[in-house]
């Protein structure tokens, strides 16, 4: 079987049915390099949930090659997003052999990213995942009471000046 064209398909990131029906008919095939290389190229990039749950379920008919590929995003990707959904993607398979991307997440920049890997590091009882997860938080903390500061004022900008209720009744009735 040609393999290529349905690989092809996976690289142009087509619509959920598409993409979902090119990953079953990939699944047996998951000992194949390239095949691995598109699913998880699309895996740290798809947004539908359906799509996502396809994926993690054809990925864990290979977990050696899913967890390689996922750790070498969150090593080594320039883009936050991709290393946040690599970490989401080894937590979803209950992954418990990609230690220092777990590690490397928890000291990542983004908040995101931190909060994926704070979620993977419940899955592994190791002294050095501990550590950097206390590390995590002490930061997660912060960002969580920024980030909510920052929302709160962006809704007080966005409201409205209340109405007199004298004005607002006499609109209502007339």
């Amino acid at each position: 079987m040609n393999l290529q064209p349905l690989i092809d398909k996976l690289i142009a990131f087509p619509d959920d049915r598409t993409a979902m029906e090119s990953v079953r008919r990939l699944s047996t095939h998951t000992d194949d390099v390239q095949v691995m290389s598109a699913l998880c190229a699309l895996a740290v990039k798809a947004v539908s949930h359906a799509l996502r749950n396809v994926l993690i379920d054809v990925l864990s008919a290979n977990p050696a090659g899913a967890v390689i590929r996922f750790s070498d995003y969150v090593l080594w990707s320039q883009n936050p997003s991709e290393r946040k959904w690599a970490l989401v993607n080894l937590s979803l398979m209950g992954c418990r052999e990609a230690k220092d991307a777990v590690i490397s997440g928890l000291y990542d920049p983004d908040p995101s990213v931190r909060q994926a890997a704070a979620l993977s590091a419940g899955l592994y009882n190791d002294g050095g995942v501990q550590t950097a997860l206390g590390h995590c938080i002490e930061n997660l903390r912060l960002d969580m009471a920024t980030a909510s500061l920052d929302d709160d004022l962006y809704f007080r900008k966005k409201e409205e000046t209340p109405m007199d209720d004298d004005i607002t009744v006499k609109t209502i009735f007339l």
